[in-house]
């Protein structure tokens, strides 16, 4: 099975030396010029492993940084810096194993051993928001209950709760800890009951609809 490698980085000598070096190895290398889209690209083409130059890196916002965290830690990780003297690429290894080595070293040792695979399109993370859920989006003082996110993704969250809900019903919840407390809309796809399992009861949300300024910030505190 051939081995195809992402590298992000911009446009220059170094992307050319980048290809260069990898090309002379037998393996597929695909490029693009920042982080951002390199999360992008791994969201739909399955990788071997990546390819991280070190300038490029520098000069990316903490967003865009944020972004790779997960892709360090599950896929083999070089990253990399071309030196015009004297004319040598430096490596060092940022995945799940670490240190120097080279290019040669990081394609056979760890990318051939490594099923290409894609990234999740969001992972969860067990972050505790304050959260007023309602059954309506006119939260009548009867409809709502006071609870916390046990974790969130960019698509949804799971919330604490005992009470009763059903797949598919419509809710809206408000998250203290953003600073507009527009209601926020999403529909109940699954649920745990209380005493059913030795697990914590709530319910699974799909967000449906939610204001750009509350998605941002939402994303700021999921990749903080």
């Amino acid at each position: 099975m051939d081995t195809r490698l992402l590298l992000a980085c911009r446009e220059g000598v170094a992307r050319t030396k980048y290809q260069e070096a990898v090309g002379n190895l037998g393996v597929q290398l695909d490029t693009v010029s920042s982080l951002k889209d390199l999360h992008s690209a791994m969201l739909k083409t399955p990788y071997n492993g990546v390819m991280i130059d070190l300038i490029t890196k520098i000069k990316a916002s903490q967003y865009e940084k944020n972004l790779i965290d997960s892709i360090l830690e599950e896929f083999p990780v070089v990253q990399v810096q071309w030196e015009d003297e004297p004319g040598v690429i430096k490596s060092l290894f940022l995945g799940q194993i670490k240190g120097s080595g080279t290019l040669e070293d990081f394609i056979t040792r760890e990318c051939r051993l490594f099923r290409a695979r894609k990234i999740r399109a969001s992972i969860r993370k067990k972050i505790h928001f304050n959260v007023i859920l309602a059954r309506d989006h006119q939260f009548h003082e009867s409809s709502i209950e006071r609870t916390i996110t046990m974790n969130i993704s960019e698509q949804g969250c799971f919330l604490f709760t005992v009470e009763e809900w059903k797949g598919g019903n419509q809710a809206w919840f408000i998250i203290h800890e953003l600073e507009d407390h527009t209601p926020i809309q999403g529909k109940v796809k699954w649920r745990i009951e209380w005493g059913k399992s030795m697990n914590v009861p709530g319910i699974g949300i799909e967000i449906e609809e939610m204001k750009k300024s509350q998605f941002k910030e939402f994303c700021d505190k999921y990749y903080y």
